[in-house]
């Protein structure tokens, strides 16, 4: 499958200053998820008996003016919130909502069933999409069938194409809705129909357009039907610039396949070491991996252990514990006990379980 229709793009380049955070896997959507859309006239009706039933009309995007309220919702939709943080907004959210922000109380909902670990709380909030849905609401169909997408192995009476024609039902005024059928459009149809090829265009268009995290699945759907090495480096090309624009999927994806695909590793060896000097830990320890025996860039006991120690150094536990044990047994790097135990404590502090263990069982020592 040759991808010569595609645009054409030139290697990503390694940029002087990079901060990433990618400490976890990135939602699907791409920033301005937790922004609602009011494009559509069954949104607009909902939206305006919802202010008026709530007693008060007010300018629903007046609270987006407000910078600090701009930046922690910005940081939420980067992955960059801590928990407490998110409760913060999610506060924001309600009060707005009972002050008649239609906007506000589709984000609530929407940051509700991020957040939550209760079941009463997330039935009520799929209950009020449901509810909303009804009434005309295509954003509420946009954020139910994401939901549903996300978790459908807990849902075994609802199957993915019922959900994913209901993502396209919504597209028609939505671009959010519009990209988050097409990112999950290529993951779940068969490479083989028509639909599935719209859906790669699609991606190609929102890239185009500045939707990063678009990019970066088309990417990733590219690479894997790679037939040749050409077709390989210019769907790996595509990853690299959407994660040379700090796309967190795009970022995590570079890290799994160094570690096991020898291609990405001759390709991207430079962008990947030069992103994990620059802070990122994740990355560090997935180049550990990656040089260790059974790696795709199998090297030295000391290359594997610097990694560890520069994920370490930089207060990520999992490279704390791994640079602990190397210098417990003196593997790569001379022994010292003392730095060991002072490591692995600090990764234990860090609530690493696999620390906490080895502390617990070298008590003694």
């Amino acid at each position: 499958m040759r991808f010569s229709h595609f645009m054409v793009l030139v290697p990503a380049t390694v940029v002087s200053s990079l901060s990433f955070f990618c400490y976890g896997e990135s939602e699907v959507l791409p920033s301005g998820v937790y922004r609602y859309e009011r494009k559509c006239d069954g949104d607009r009706r909902v939206e305006a008996n919802y202010a008026t039933n709530s007693g008060r009309k007010i300018n629903s995007d007046a609270w987006l003016k407000n910078e600090d309220e701009n930046t922690a919702v910005r940081r939420l939709e980067q992955g960059q919130s801590a928990d407490e943080d998110k409760q913060k907004i999610l506060r924001m959210y309600e009060l707005l909502a009972r002050g008649g922000s239609f906007s506000a109380e589709m984000n609530r909902i929407r940051l509700v069933l991020t957040i939550t670990e209760h079941e009463n709380e997330r039935k009520a909030a799929l209950d009020l999409l449901k509810e909303y849905e009804r009434l005309g609401s295509e954003s509420a169909k946009l954020y139910s069938a994401l939901y549903y997408l996300e978790h459908i192995d807990s849902y075994p009476s609802l199957n993915q194409i019922g959900q994913l024609d209901r993502l396209r039902g919504a597209a028609g005024c939505s671009e959010v809705a519009k990209i988050a059928y097409a990112q999950h459009a290529v993951s779940i149809l068969d490479a083989d129909i028509p639909e599935w090829e719209d859906a790669v265009n699609m991606l190609e268009l929102q890239f185009k357009q500045g939707v990063v995290s678009s990019g970066a699945i088309l990417g990733q759907v590219l690479y894997k039907h790679s037939e040749s090495s050409g077709d390989k480096l210019f769907a790996l090309r595509l990853i690299l610039e959407a994660a040379n624009k700090g796309e967190v999927s795009a970022l995590n994806w570079l890290g799994r396949e160094i570690r096991r695909d020898a291609f990405v590793a001759s390709q991207a060896k430079e962008f990947v070491e030069a992103v994990a000097i620059a802070g990122n830990t994740r990355l560090a320890v997935d180049l550990a991996h990656a040089n260790n025996a059974g790696g795709a860039m199998q090297s030295s006991p000391e290359v594997v252990v610097r990694w560890f120690r520069t994920a370490a150094d930089q207060g990520d536990p999992q490279g704390q514990f791994n640079y602990a044990l190397a210098l417990a047994a003196g593997w790569g790097v001379d022994k010292n006990k003392v730095l060991a135990r002072n490591t692995m404590e600090a990764a234990a502090e860090a609530g690493y379980p696999p620390a906490q263990e080895w502390l617990v069982e070298n008590l003694m020592d």
